[in-house]
């Protein structure tokens, strides 16, 4: 599939969701990596995969809060785009955790792409002109996400 790479093309103009979805590249780059490795991972396989689970499941609470908060007129709409991908993600992960043999990794990586990066350019641009000029609100908003997260394991993630 090749690696995903961060770029400022796919910068949404607000820090802590630009690396966010950095950290998901990140990520799914370190799954990929892990299918190339032998049928024997499929324990690395399973972490990676429950950690690109966990981390859009945050990413997405985190992005939801913000829109929120700036009032962003198409929320419904983007809530329905973030439940469609975690049903999706985590029929996947289902499907990886019966074992490898039951997925293709092509298929998967496929998903990924359209998922994250379509995601990211069709979907999240939207909210750009309405969080960048209330810059003030979302970082505020953001500090009160934060403070309200218990923990968030994010020990795969390790950005090269």
């Amino acid at each position: 599939m090749g690696s995903f790479s961060w770029n400022e093309e796919f910068s949404v103009g607000v820090h802590c969701l630009d690396t966010d979805h950095d950290l998901l590249f990140g990520l799914i780059n370190q799954l990929e990596s892990a299918f190339d490795g032998s049928p024997e991972d499929h324990h690395n396989i399973c972490s990676i995969l429950n950690a690109i689970v966990d981390y859009t499941d945050y990413h997405f609470a985190r992005e939801e809060t913000l829109m929120a908060a700036c009032a962003f007129p198409h929320l419904q709409e983007h809530l329905h785009s973030h439940d469609t991908i975690r049903r999706e993600l985590s029929v996947h992960a289902a499907r990886v955790r019966e074992g490898l043999e039951k997925i293709d990794p092509q298929q998967l990586f496929l998903f990924l792409s359209q998922a994250f990066l379509d995601h990211l350019k069709d979907e999240d641009k939207k909210y750009q002109p309405f969080m960048v000029p209330q810059m003030e609100t979302v970082l505020q908003a953001n500090e009160a996400f934060v403070r309200r997260q218990s923990h968030v394991d994010i020990t795969l993630i390790e950005n090269d």
